[in-house]
């Protein structure tokens, strides 16, 4: 018989660093779409997510208006936006089909917050999805966000495997004082204001700062662009309970995910057990 070959999506599935439906590996990313109002472009990211073989996406500036959830190519969107009826920030997470029926429980909390809860063999994995302020926004502003934030942490109970994922807006350096928390693979030197803050509640929360963990080249570390595309930084993070930080096997960002925005999409490996589908 004349030797078998693979096919060619075995070879993008290497490339990416796991393979779809691999035992114990969960792939979830953050990605600023900037915007899902805009016509075509709820197709432009589900066929993103489809080429990336990412099981789960938090999204942020979704720009709908009220809360819910739609289906759409065999994919769910839960999204919370502003209960006043204009297009601005909103969140919200895209969920592939398999994984829907693991979905215990989604929680709208905001136009800037949302967190889903997914069911595991061993512990159920809660992913809160944040759209921080910017680095220029008012200090009470920040405040606010940051309380509301801990707030919507601290609900969720410690049995969980808790995930703090989205844009941040957060510059984080390397400082040798903070090195437990944020590691030495920052693309910054110095953190700027939504950075300490940042670090200050993981450290408080004690959770690691994942993306800043694993020594990258720069591209792979970049997560936003400006537009004129002098200006590169990483501000969108993902955060995990230090207890789990060991699960994490990689994150990095992706600059071929072209959807329309000046922010490139961060995708992670995390290793787990995802529960049975047949028990639900």
């Amino acid at each position: 018989k004349p030797p078998t070959t693979k096919p060619q999506t075995d070879l993008l599935e290497n490339k990416n660093g796991t393979k779809p439906g691999k035992p114990g590996v969960f792939r979830f990313g953050t990605w600023n779409i900037r915007s899902l109002y805009k016509p075509g472009a709820l197709k432009c990211i589900t066929s993103i997510v489809k080429k990336y073989y990412v099981d789960l996406v938090a999204l942020q500036e979704v720009r709908w208006p009220g809360s819910g959830h739609l289906k759409s190519d065999n994919m769910t969107i839960f999204y919370s936006g502003s209960g006043n009826g204009r297009h601005e920030h909103g969140v919200g997470f895209i969920v592939k089909e398999f994984l829907v029926k693991l979905v215990k429980k989604f929680e709208a909390v905001d136009d800037r917050l949302c967190y889903i809860i997914i069911e595991g063999k061993t512990s159920n994995i809660a992913i809160i999805n944040c759209y921080a302020p910017t680095e220029t926004a008012d200090n009470d502003y920040k405040d606010s966000f940051y309380d509301k934030l801990e707030r919507v942490y601290d609900m969720i109970p410690r049995s969980y495997i808790r995930i703090l994922v989205g844009d941040q807006n957060a510059q984080v350096g390397r400082e040798h004082a903070f090195r437990h928390t944020i590691g030495k693979e920052s693309m910054h030197s110095e953190s700027n204001n939504n950075g300490l803050r940042l670090i200050s509640f993981a450290s408080t929360k004690g959770l690691v700062i994942s993306s800043t963990q694993f020594q990258r080249k720069e591209i792979y570390k970049q997560t936003w662009v400006s537009p004129d595309g002098r200006t590169k930084s990483q501000i969108d993070h993902i955060l995990i309970d230090k207890r789990y930080r060991s699960s994490v096997r990689q994150v990095r960002s992706y600059r071929g995910a072209d959807g329309d925005t000046d922010h490139y999409l961060v995708i992670s490996s995390f290793r787990t057990k995802l529960a049975n589908s047949w028990k639900q």
